[in-house]
């Protein structure tokens, strides 16, 4: 495997994704910490989670990554937020 590095070219997707994956980490365990300070409630109805009374639509997508390119990603997520 090659090392990461600007020379190769491909480091700087790679350094993004690892460093994208620890800032996700790093908010999960805050959110984690901040969370555990209080109580909350959690339900939901028929048509939503209801998290401290509040009715909260929980909307995902995915997109397959080996089926494009790097160049591609930008787009494709400006897509996903608009809902297109």
């Amino acid at each position: 495997m090659e090392e990461l590095c600007a020379e190769n070219g491909w480091w700087s997707v790679e350094l993004a994704t690892a460093k994208v994956a620890e800032g996700a980490l790093s908010m999960r365990f805050l959110e984690v910490i901040i969370g555990s300070w209080g109580s909350r409630s959690v339900t939901y109805d028929q048509k939503a989670l209801v998290i401290d009374g509040k009715r909260r639509i929980l909307q995902s997508g995915s997109f397959h990554y080996p089926r494009t390119t790097p160049e591609m990603w930008p787009e494709i997520i400006r897509k996903s937020k608009e809902g297109t």
